[in-house]
């Protein structure tokens, strides 16, 4: 008798991102920052946290113009898929906006 096993060296995990579309003020006053979650990993995977921090740029360069923790995101996006997803923050001074960078770091799990 012969069996033959396969093991396998990759490891499952996810590995998610989050990629901005948008930054813009809503009519409510709060900051919407809008945008997709990419999961590039093979495994499910859920986005517990996350803390964004936005940008307005100009000829001068970039400030901050502000930054947000967020608990509590329970946002599922599948292996190797993709989901909509927005953020509102509250308590920013309205200001003309023009061009933005968002950095976003987020803590998931799989």
């Amino acid at each position: 008798m012969f069996i033959l096993g396969i093991v396998s060296t990759a490891s499952a995990n996810a590995d998610i991102a989050f990629s901005p579309a948008n930054v813009y003020f809503a009519d409510n006053g709060k900051l919407v920052v809008t945008g997709v979650l990419i999961n590039k990993g093979n495994q499910n995977g859920i986005v517990d946290t996350a803390r964004l921090e936005v940008y307005r740029v100009d000829e001068n360069g970039q400030s901050l113009l502000t930054s947000a923790n967020f608990a509590n995101v329970n946002a599922f996006v599948p292996a190797g898929g993709t989901l909509n997803w927005q953020f509102n923050i509250s308590g920013v001074s309205y200001t003309e906006i023009g061009h933005w960078r968002v950095v976003a770091d987020l803590g998931y799990r799989w």
